[in-house]
């Protein structure tokens, strides 16, 4: 019985997958029905027709060509494939005039004008939606602003990214439940299609396919589904770096917590945009809960840890320390005297000739050079004096983290922006310091 069967099921490959399984079903069950009232393999077998009438017979209920399997096996595969090449693209021309010219009610012109109604009126509620969203993010930034560097960019940053996630994923729930009905693959057999769609002698029964829902799928991975991976994996890196920093003593575990949240609810929007495309219905409502859960608990913690560090705003009791050098200046003309991003304090020391002036540099010298650049003008002279970053090496990454780690550790927050201040203290006597103009 499994020999008859299995040949069965290989003479019949021009059939849908689906049809052919319900007919070897169907003899499956007869043959079985048989045995039970006591007959032989044998005599089932001898009782059924020869295998050559029962494929014919099967095509012919089927409309297709019984002649074209024989004629299949004698070619070549070059030529089958050829043939089968240019088969399917008359076939897809084929299922395109016949879609064209199905009654009104069936139209794909109508189905393809509804579409592109529903993609209009998609990206419209886009733009409505990103008018608050864009809201949040000025305020945001606004508030954000009053934090120091480089924690005020990273959390703007962070912000952004919240931000993005969710008009995203509600673009993406927009999108799914407008365009749900259309997604959705025929549920016909072969059997039935063949009623509903002539089909000319000699050509087997296709499947009819959707080419709008095709590439309205292809356009939803593209668009949704790639970026939310995306989304999961660089949360799950963010992720993994708070729980590093929660390892090493830094107080983040609400942030830790609302990057979890986050991820779990990417991970979710991936979920169920997955059952959409593939007509699957899964409950993930407990999922939803825990997600909804963790970013409720984790934002509470998140406002608790901000309010527990401190916000210095110098960097003089940071773990980064200072480096001070001075230089002699002759002054021979009026002088201006500019530091391009610290402040300048003048002092006087009279035990210093006229002429001569001491100028006093206090930089972070791990980070930065200072580069005194002296001209003339008009018989005034000018030092401007500003950092330039040393070519940066393993020690200068490692001194950064290392120190700014520390301040964590301390739940210091300092404006590390100020590095690459440059303060200056000009010593002279009185007449010297008269002669630098401000």
């Amino acid at each position: 019985m499994e020999s008859f069967l299995e040949e069965l099921e290989s003479r019949l490959s021009l059939l849908d997958e689906q049809e052919r399984k319900k007919v070897i079903k169907k003899y499956q069950s007869q043959i079985e029905g048989e045995k039970e009232n006591g007959k032989s393999e044998k005599e089932i077998l001898s009782a059924l027709k020869p295998i050559d009438e029962i494929v014919e017979d099967i095509y012919e209920d089927y409309h297709i060509n019984k002649e074209y399997s024989k004629r299949e096996k004698s070619r070549n595969p070059i030529n089958r494939g050829i043939e089968a090449g240019a088969k399917a693209l008359a076939e897809i021309t084929e299922d395109i005039i016949y879609y064209i010219n199905r009654p009104s009610g069936d139209n794909a012109l109508e189905t393809f004008f509804e579409l592109l109604l529903k993609i209009l009126v998609l990206l419209l509620a886009f733009m409505i939606l990103k008018l608050p969203f864009w809201l949040l993010n000025e305020a945001g930034i606004v508030v954000l602003d009053g934090l120091f560097y480089p924690f005020n960019t990273a959390l703007t940053i962070l912000l952004k990214f919240v931000l993005s996630i969710l008009y995203f994923a509600i673009c993406v729930a927009l999108g799914i439940y407008l365009f749900k009905e259309n997604i959705k693959k025929p549920s016909k057999t072969v059997s039935e299609k063949v009623e509903d769609r002539p089909i000319k002698k000699g050509k087997k029964a296709k499947k009819q396919t959707d080419y709008f829902v095709f590439f309205l799928r292809v356009i939803i991975y593209v668009i949704a589904f790639i970026p939310l991976l995306l989304i999961a994996f660089i949360l799950c890196a963010l992720l993994a770096f708070a729980v590093f920093l929660i390892y090493k003593g830094v107080s983040i575990a609400g942030l830790a917590i609302v990057l979890l949240g986050y991820f779990f609810l990417s991970v979710l929007l991936i979920a169920y945009l997955t059952d959409a495309l593939n007509h699957k219905t899964k409950s993930h409502r407990f999922s939803l809960i825990v997600s909804l859960l963790a970013l409720l608990v984790g934002h509470i913690l998140l406002v608790d840890n901000i309010f527990s560090f401190h916000y210095p705003k110098t960097l003089e009791s940071s773990a980064f320390k200072p480096f001070t050098e001075s230089t002699t200046i002759s002054l021979k003309n009026d002088m201006y005297i500019q530091s391009l991003t610290g402040k300048i304090e003048k002092v006087v020391d009279n035990s210093l000739k006229d002429d001569e002036l001491i100028v006093e540099m206090t930089y972070y010298d791990e980070l930065y050079d200072v580069i005194l650049r002296t001209s003339q003008e008009e018989e005034v002279d000018y030092l401007i004096l500003y950092p330039i970053a040393d070519e940066r090496e393993y020690y200068d990454v490692q001194y950064l983290y290392q120190n700014i780690l520390e301040d964590l550790k301390k739940n210091n927050i300092f404006d590390y922006d100020k590095l690459d201040t440059v303060d200056v203290k000009v010593y002279g006597t009185e007449t010297a310091l008269a002669r630098i103009l401000e």
